[in-house]
């Protein structure tokens, strides 16, 4: 998780945005991920969209536990 700083003190963009990043990281270097959706760039876009979007809900629920 990149992530640095208070989850409760960042703009609802920065959260969105260190998701994003996160997933890209991910996505990059695990090849396995992305093989099977051979040369689709839709299929690709969605499928890092999803990894992006649970990346954020991952966010969230870490803010959620720590009560906000």
């Amino acid at each position: 998780m990149a992530l640095q700083g208070d989850l409760g003190q960042m703009a609802p963009e920065e959260i969105g945005h260190a998701a994003a990043y996160e997933a890209y990281r991910t996505w990059i270097h695990n090849r396995y991920m992305y093989e099977p959706l051979s040369g689709d760039r839709e299929r690709q876009r969605e499928g890092i969209t999803g990894l992006a979007v649970a990346e954020g809900m991952l966010y969230v629920s870490i803010q959620f536990c720590n009560g906000f």
